[in-house]
């Protein structure tokens, strides 16, 4: 009987190498010539059938004959066993050839990937998920692992670092005794340094996650030195206190006008610093030194810097008054010339900017400060320039106090400043050279103080009026050889948003409130809105026709006018954002020209037949303070008609 073990079976009578429909094209191709088939598939024996008795032979190998004896070959087995081999030999050459078709195919990209890797794996997949006993031990062996690894710090912060995580940390440093913040602190974790700000405040980032030391040192404190842990995330520490074991030296700080404390005052020496409390008191701690005396500095954001020399051990509390930084200018005539000078606002460290050549007249003489730099508009004849008729011009000056430096951007027969606007002064001047019909005679002009560039913003014969407010210029052509239209006009000081109030000559303009002007247009009233842009009529003429000058603050928030109650001056503080109106002094011979120093305090002047002299107030309190007697000179005060 015929061996058919290891005889593979052909149900379905395909190919035994068929795989995939282009490695057999592939394979038919290499096979023959014509790419047919060299054995078709109707010619290949049925293997799952019995085969007539003989030695039937296996694809691979020919199963040896065991039996002891052999009979004769039939015709019939020769034949058989011819076909066989055959077989045996075309299927040989056709699985070979199919593995070249194959790793042909994948190269050209046009053959699929064998999927019987990932089935097995599949298989294996889906035997272990369906038993339980091995699912359950497995996972529960894996969660183990993972709790173990993140219960554990030292496990967690290895694989997190490993995995390049990093944390940061913030801190504020404190002197123990105070409770103050202490500023410029060195503090350290690992590589990672830093120092504490004003505030004490620190924060060190790219820190690794777990057991860390934190190293902090300051001269004249004890060192810090504590282990600790960083976690993922910002970890923020808390105060770090710090012992003094330096000299301490106490200060009491406060505002040389209102008495009131100023809380953010610093002490520096050297390296050693320390800051106010709320009750402006300054602890310094200072390592110990060999020196007799030692240098302190005092400073707050708008005040002057004091320097105090103290005996080294010195323990009594330094009571010490800060004055506003920004100094003060005014005319002097104390040396027969009008001299222009700045002094501080204690009426210390008096020094004279520019002398007078002798030429200057007290009527044409005007300062306008700057409310956000220490640097002032000085309008005065000089005798540097004449005109065709040898009539001296007056000259406009942009004096820096800080490094008394002065330049002359304009000369005029008249010039008068209207208003700093942000760093653009604002000013009217008669034209050189125009004659009294010229339709470009008068001018409105503003200059650049940081870049220099000056611009023309209207040109006409003559202005009726001009005035500033709420960051805007207003100004009314009269109809008179008008350079262009008459009417009422508004523009920005750097010349855009140019547009028409109304459009009829407008006689006078009086600004009646802080939002709201009143202008005369022949013998009717009318009302403007600064906010509302509304120009509607009045039944009548407003009570007094005189218009308030407001002077804003540096930060906009407030406004200094001075009205005229009961005989006296009255100076009022506008709330911009309340619209509230305070009276914070009533004075008589309290005038103009009123300025500020800073947002906290106000200049203004008492003229009266004993003394002319520049006050200092500050809106928080405290009685005014004298600076120093003056010649009176203009502000913003006086309006002139050309």
């Amino acid at each position: 009987m015929a061996n058919d073990v290891g005889t593979p079976k052909n149900n379905d009578k395909k190919p035994l190498s068929s795989v995939d429909p282009a490695i057999e094209a592939k394979v038919d191709k290499m096979m023959s010539p014509t790419g047919a088939p060299l054995l078709p598939d109707d010619k290949l024996p049925d293997f799952d059938k019995k085969q007539p008795s003989g030695n039937i032979k296996s694809l691979a190998t020919p199963v040896a004959d065991k039996s002891p004896a052999k009979e004769p070959a039939s015709a019939t087995d020769t034949e058989t066993d011819k076909a066989v081999d055959e077989i045996a030999e075309k299927e040989s050459d056709r699985i070979l050839a199919m593995e070249d078709a194959k790793a042909e195919l994948l190269s050209e990209g046009t053959a699929e990937i064998d999927r019987g890797f990932f089935n097995r794996v599949k298989s294996k997949f889906i035997a272990f998920w369906h038993n339980k006993t091995i699912r359950n031990s497995c996972l529960a062996a894996i969660f183990l692992i993972v709790l173990t690894v993140f219960v554990i710090p030292a496990s967690r912060y290895f694989i997190l670092n490993s995995l390049g995580v990093r944390a940061s940390m913030s801190l504020r440093v404190i002197d123990d005794k105070t409770q103050q913040p202490l500023k410029n602190v060195e503090v350290a974790i690992n590589d990672k340094l830093n120092k504490t700000d004003i505030k004490g405040e620190v924060k060190l980032t790219g820190i690794k996650l777990g057991k860390q030391h934190l190293a902090v040192k300051k001269p004249a404190f004890a060192d810090f030195n504590q282990d600790v842990i960083i976690g993922w995330g910002s970890n923020p520490r808390g105060d770090t206190a710090l012992k003094a074991v330096g000299s301490r030296y106490t200060f009491e700080i406060k505002d040389y006008v209102s008495g009131k404390p100023v809380i953010n005052s610093e002490a520096t020496s050297g390296v050693a610093s320390a800051t106010a409390n709320q009750n402006g008191e300054i602890v310094l701690v200072v390592a110990n030194q060999n020196e007799e005396v030692i240098n302190v500095q005092i400073s707050s954001k708008n005040y002057r810097t004091e320097n105090i020399n103290l005996q080294v051990g010195n323990n009594d509390i330094h009571q010490i008054s800060l004055v506003p930084a920004k100094k003060h200018a005014f005319v002097s005539k104390r040396s027969g010339k009008y001299d222009l000078y700045k002094i501080g606002a204690d009426g210390k460290n008096e020094q004279r900017v520019l002398a007078g050549t002798g030429s200057e007249k007290e009527d044409s003489i005007v300062i306008l400060p700057s409310p956000t730099s220490n640097t002032i508009a000085y309008v005065t004849i000089r005798g540097e320039r004449h005109n065709t008729d040898g009539f001296a011009l007056s000259s406009l000056m942009i004096v820096n106090l800080d490094n008394d430096q002065s330049e002359t951007i304009d000369y005029s027969e008249r010039i008068q400043p209207i208003e700093f606007i942000g760093n653009r002064l604002v000013y009217v001047k008669i034209s050189e050279g125009e004659s009294g019909s010229s339709p470009n005679r008068h001018q409105l002009i503003s200059y650049d103080v940081d870049t220099g560039q000056q611009k023309i913003l209207a040109k006409t014969n003559y202005f009726n009026d001009v005035l500033a407010a709420k960051g805007n210029i207003y100004y009314a052509p009269a109809a008179y050889k008008v350079g262009g239209n008459v009417g009422l006009f508004k523009i920005s000081p750097d010349g855009s948003d140019r547009s028409t109030v109304y459009d009829k000559e407008v006689w006078n303009l009086f600004r009646v409130a802080y939002d709201k002007l009143d202008a005369a247009v022949g013998q009717n009233w009318y009302e403007y809105g600064l906010d509302s842009g509304a120009f509607h009529p009045l039944s009548e003429a407003p009570a007094q026709e005189e218009s308030r000058i407001y002077t804003d603050s540096p930060d906009g928030k407030k406004s200094a006018w001075v009205d005229k109650r009961d005989g006296k001056g009255v100076l009022i503080i506008y709330d911009t954002a309340t619209g509230q109106d305070t009276v914070r002094l009533t004075e008589g011979g309290l005038v103009y020209p009123v300025s500020w120093l800073d947002d906290d305090h106000l200049v203004y002047r008492i003229a009266t037949s004993s003394e002319t002299a520049d006050y200092v107030i500050s809106l928080s309190g405290g009685s005014p303070k004298k600076i120093t007697d003056v010649t009176n000179t203009a502000g913003l005060d006086r309006w002139y008609y050309y």
